[in-house]
């Protein structure tokens, strides 16, 4: 998610127990989606929502630059370097390519499509080697 799409969620964008996140009113209309959250932060995000009005917003009152505080934080505490939120988008696509077509990811990052996600966003390579991985996932039996 973009740092600004994080701050502007409200308590009625999550859904079914926690699973799921709408993202409305994005930067581009293909970033209006859904997300599956991670089983490890539905129980927090549920207890975010618990007796708020469903406009309240999920963090209170923060804007963007409340998003860079805390992943540059979290990136000293845990002794890694530094990114910003926004590189953080590059890291999941890059990782999620070697899983999903870049179709899929741009779609999870709500971009209009992949020539943006294959020129912004994925590491050098990472395509290539999810297509190399898939393809010896067949040759060894199993399914794409």
């Amino acid at each position: 998610m973009r740092a600004s799409e994080i701050v502007n969620r409200q308590v009625r964008d999550v859904d079914d127990s926690g699973r799921v996140l709408w993202i409305e009113r994005a930067k581009t209309r293909k970033g209006d989606r859904h997300l599956e959250v991670p089983e490890v932060l539905r129980g927090p995000l549920i207890e975010i929502c618990a007796g708020r009005d469903s406009k309240a917003r999920l963090f209170g009152d923060v804007d963007r630059h409340w998003v860079g505080y805390h992943v540059r934080r979290l990136c000293r505490a845990a002794k890694v370097p530094e990114v910003c939120p926004h590189g953080l988008r590059g890291t999941q696509a890059s990782i999620s390519v070697l899983a999903v077509p870049a179709e899929h990811v741009a779609a999870a990052l709500g971009q209009t499509g992949p020539a943006v996600t294959r020129r912004h966003y994925l590491a050098k390579g990472a395509e290539a080697r999810g297509r190399g991985r898939a393809a010896l996932r067949v040759l060894n039996g199993g399914k794409q």
